[in-house]
């Protein structure tokens, strides 16, 4: 499945944090699991955030309406130029992927091994 649009905005979220390859199996499925305790993690994570970088990842990744929203479509939203909006994203995102903010949603989500280690 390389149509990202068809993920969640938990999955989208997760991937922008932990990186593609975390996020994909060979087959184009959901490397991770995620469950109502993730996306409740997600959501304490992200209350941490500023305010207007907290609801600027809400839209984006479409937490509010269900629809990723591209970064024209963002900056339309909130008022600003795609370039402010792409500085505040890559800002929340590199807050996101802090530890003191990112392991607590690593705890909770699977990401399968990238290979069989089944040894068969």
């Amino acid at each position: 499945m390389s149509n990202h649009q068809s993920f969640t905005p938990e999955f989208q979220l997760l991937t922008a944090i932990f990186g593609p390859k975390a996020a994909v199996t060979d087959n184009g499925e959901s490397a991770f699991l995620i469950n109502e305790a993730v996306k409740l993690k997600i959501r304490e994570v992200l209350d941490t955030l500023p305010e207007e970088r907290e609801n600027l990842i809400l839209y984006k990744y479409g937490f509010l309406d269900g629809t990723c929203h591209s970064l024209a479509e963002t900056a339309a939203q909130f008022g600003i130029s795609p370039d402010e909006a792409k500085k505040t994203e890559a800002l929340a995102l590199r807050m996101l992927r802090h530890p003191s903010r990112s392991v607590p949603i690593r705890r909770l989500v699977f990401i399968t091994p990238p290979c069989d280690i089944s040894g068969t």
